[in-house]
């Protein structure tokens, strides 16, 4: 807590704090140096001195007078000579008068410049994205996927803090974050990269969105659209010709194979049909085997000839051929 001074009581120049030096280092924290930072003071209404309770530390803009208030960094000890502020962030970069009030007396203000972070986002084939930029993933087969490498750069005089990057949408979880583990706090200068895997889990259009989250005052949240397509090309089956055999035969083995380029083998599903149940009916049609390996074992009816059409179809629970 900062006790408040009741200044219509008047107050000794002694007790009243001096700013010697202040600056901002690269984390946003503010060091200053003087004296009288744990200064005296005389309680309202009543005898006595004692030691007063927390620093705080003013700080308003120039340009624009906003201002904001801030105490000590609870890691860092303070001392009657030096205190180190707490990090201030999403505050306009330029100049700012500081001033140190302790037991509720102003020290007189000090002219600082307050540095800003800055973010910029980019790809690392393409360079800079502007605000709501459309990253296009292209058309990607089923079960295939494609990255794309990302940049973050930290290009202010201080370092960013609160740094997030992450996908939402309807078809997030076909954008996958990997690549450079995204820390929270980037210092000034530096930079990662990140990258997203576009992976297609259904045919057509996917849609999400890329959100990067940071201390820069100006564009703490950046949205930035992704898009792809998904590619599902129809399984195949190969292996079977036009074919005869005497009546009366004993039944004929046919084999065959089946693929298709996004799914395995083993899940794609065959059926059959007859164009004449009379000579070959529905049930004298068996299909054997499993995976890539298939074959049509064919009972024809007994005491008949003729010919009829025997169709298979192949598919993978979303086209069939």
């Amino acid at each position: 807590s900062t006790e408040i001074y009741n200044q219509g009581l008047g107050f000794s120049p002694s007790w009243q704090p001096r700013m010697e030096s202040a600056a901002f280092d690269a984390d946003g924290q503010l060091a200053i140096h003087g004296s009288g930072f744990r200064g005296l003071f005389t309680a309202e209404g009543g005898a006595g001195a004692r030691e007063s309770q927390t620093p705080l530390v003013q700080l308003r803009n120039i340009d624009s007078q906003q201002q904001t208030f801030v105490l000590p960094d609870g890691a860092r000890a303070w001392t009657d000579a030096g205190i180190t502020s707490s990090p201030i962030f999403n505050f306009p970069r330029g100049h700012a008068l500081a001033t140190v009030i302790v037991g509720g007396i102003p020290s007189r203000g000090m002219m600082v410049w307050v540095p800003a972070a800055e973010i910029e986002v980019g790809l690392a084939d393409a360079g800079a994205l502007e605000p709501s930029s459309i990253v296009d993933f292209g058309t990607r087969s089923i079960g295939d996927e494609h990255a794309r490498t990302f940049t973050l750069a930290s290009l202010g005089d201080q370092s960013l803090h609160s740094l997030a990057f992450s996908v939402e949408g309807p078809d997030a979880v076909s954008f996958v974050v990997g690549g450079a583990v995204v820390p929270s706090s980037l210092r000034s200068g530096a930079s990662l990269s990140p990258s997203i895997l576009f992976r297609p889990n259904r045919p057509g259009a996917h849609n999400a969105t890329l959100v990067v989250r940071s201390s820069d005052a100006d564009e703490s949240i950046l949205r930035f659209p992704l898009s792809g397509s998904g590619l599902n090309t129809p399984p195949f089956l190969n292996g079977l010709t036009d074919t005869r055999m005497s009546e009366d035969a004993a039944p004929l083995i046919l084999p065959f194979t089946v693929g298709d380029a996004e799914s395995p083998a083993e899940g794609l599903s065959v059926t059959v049909a007859t164009s004449n149940s009379l000579l070959i009916p529905l049930s004298s049609l068996w299909l054997e085997g499993s995976g890539a390996h298939r074959t049509l074992r064919l009972f024809p009816a007994t005491n008949r000839s003729g010919s009829s059409n025997i169709t298979l179809y192949v598919s993978d629970g979303m086209i069939s051929r």
